[in-house]
This record gives C-alpha cells, sequence and structure tokens, in this order.
C-alpha cells in the first residue's frame, strides 16, 4: 500500500497511472486565494504541481489496483499477481 498526505486536494485533481511496474500520481494543487480584504501570514500548503514515480516490480497485477481518497489521504493499494507454481510432469513410458 502507499499513501500520500493531500490535504485540501479533490480526487478529480490526481493522476494515477501503472506502467511497466512503475506506479506514478501526480496532480496540481491550486493556490489559495485570499478574499477581498484578507491576507494570509503564512500558508502551510505548498501549491504547484507534484509528480511521485514508485518502483513495484514485474509482479505487480496491473488489473487489480484500488484507490482511495478519504480526510485527505490517498491510499493506493496494489496487489501481486499469482506466481507460476511448479507442477509434476508425468512420464509416459
Amino acid at each position: 500500500m502507499i499513501t500520500l498526505d493531500l490535504p485540501g486536494m479533490k480526487p478529480d485533481d490526481v493522476a494515477i497511472e501503472l506502467h511497466e511496474g512503475r506506479l506514478t500520481i501526480s496532480g496540481e494543487r491550486q493556490a489559495e486565494k485570499a478574499e477581498p480584504g484578507e491576507t494570509f501570514h503564512r500558508l502551510e500548503r505548498p501549491c504547484g504541481k507534484f509528480r511521485r514515480t514508485f518502483s513495484l516490480g514485474p509482479d505487480v497485477d496491473s488489473e487489480n489496483v484500488e484507490a482511495q481518497y478519504s480526510d485527505g489521504v490517498l491510499r493506493v493499494t496494489v496487489a501481486k499477481s499469482a506466481k507460476a507454481q511448479p507442477r509434476r510432469i508425468n512420464i509416459k513410458s
């Protein structure tokens, strides 16, 4: 599981891609705008574009990826594909 803190963002502002065993999460956080007559003394959330890439390896099941966003936290769950199990081969005589 991969988790990212993305407070104040909407799920539509985030893109998740899986390609050749690499999971990329990208998006853009817009700058907060002050109301007329207000000024910010400090902003704790960075704004702008972001992109993170995680190497997951070749045994990832690309059809079994789920993402959930709740309370400013994105959770991405990626299942591994079933490994090939050795099997016994009968010898005919």
